[in-house]
């Protein structure tokens, strides 16, 4: 997802920040005990047993943003390569979207 807000040049970068403080916690979390947390979803499972999934500070939380943040910007490489400007969308959806939005669809 990173090479893609990239591509979209400086003014996403708050966004990219954003997406890769959320990576950093998910691979921290992930690192803290890799055996616990062998599958993604281990992890929002475990903070729902701790009572710490809802924190603000919880890896589930992460998640969720990082969805959101994936979401968003199909939805946002959609837009501008359909209207807003094509020439320039064009060369980064036909060669990175198609591996980003595989796993989601967008309404």
């Amino acid at each position: 997802m990173l090479p893609i807000v990239d591509s979209l040049g400086t003014g996403l970068q708050i966004v990219r920040s954003d997406i890769n403080g959320n990576l950093t916690r998910v691979e921290s979390k992930f690192n803290s005990d890799k055996v616990s947390f062998a599958h993604l979803l281990d992890i929002p499972r475990a903070e729902k047993g701790a009572g710490t999934a809802m924190d603000t500070s919880s890896t589930t939380n992460a998640l969720m943003w990082l969805t959101r943040a994936h979401v968003f910007i199909i939805a946002l490489l959609k837009i501008l390569s359909e209207v807003r400007w094509p020439s320039i969308i064009k060369p980064i959806t036909s060669t990175k979207l198609p591996r980003l939005s595989s796993s989601y669809s967008c309404r």
